[in-house]
């Protein structure tokens, strides 16, 4: 699996999609009594792993973001006190699944 800033970028999307799709499902009433709960169960998950590991897969094959999202590389190279802000944000957002999983693994 690879781990990239586009991989970032494409599993915060897709997961936008998925909880507004799943949003509207549990919206709508006439849909909503369709859903049983061990699909819903399934849909959560996916949305929750989809979060927790934004990696594409070896095979995937995605556009090199730094052609098309320059901006986006100018402000998360930017240096903090001589670290780069994204290493700082990758860290929160270990520390973040660490602390999500054993929150859901608790309960």
């Amino acid at each position: 699996m690879r781990l990239s800033f586009s991989s970032f970028i494409i599993s915060m999307g897709i997961s936008i999609l998925f909880i507004y799709v799943f949003n509207l499902l549990l919206k709508s009433y006439k849909h909503y009594h369709k859903l049983r709960i061990d699909f819903m169960n399934i849909c959560i998950h996916v949305i929750m792993i989809k979060l927790l590991i934004p990696c594409e897969l070896l095979y995937t094959f995605s556009i090199p973001s730094h052609y098309i999202m320059l901006w986006f590389y100018r402000f998360f190279y930017f240096p903090i006190k001589g670290i780069p802000l994204y290493r700082i944000l990758i860290f929160l957002w270990i520390c973040g699944s660490v602390a999500c999983l054993l929150f859901f693994q608790r309960n």
